[in-house]
C-alpha cells in the first residue's frame, strides 16, 4: 500500500448515502478491501440480518445507515 497505510477490511453501513458514497470512492482509491451493506441486503432493526457477516474480520466500521 502507498504511503506506508496498511490495507484494511472495512464495512460501511448506509453506503449508498450521500456520504458513503464518498466514503466507498475514497476507499476504494486507496485499495481498501470494501464489504458494504445497506436496507436491501441487511436490515439493522433485526440482529440476525448480521449473521452474514459473522465469518468476517472488520478492522474498521463506518455505521452511516440513517
Amino acid at each position: 500500500m502507498e504511503n506506508g497505510i496498511t490495507m484494511m477490511n472495512i464495512l460501511i453501513t448506509g453506503y449508498s448515502g450521500f456520504l458513503g458514497t464518498e466514503l466507498v470512492k475514497q476507499l476504494q482509491a486507496m485499495g481498501h478491501v470494501l464489504t458494504l451493506a445497506n436496507s436491501k441486503n441487511c436490515d439493522l432493526r433485526f440482529k440476525d440480518s448480521l449473521n452474514q457477516f459473522n465469518t468476517k474480520r472488520f478492522d474498521l466500521i463506518f455505521h452511516l445507515a440513517a
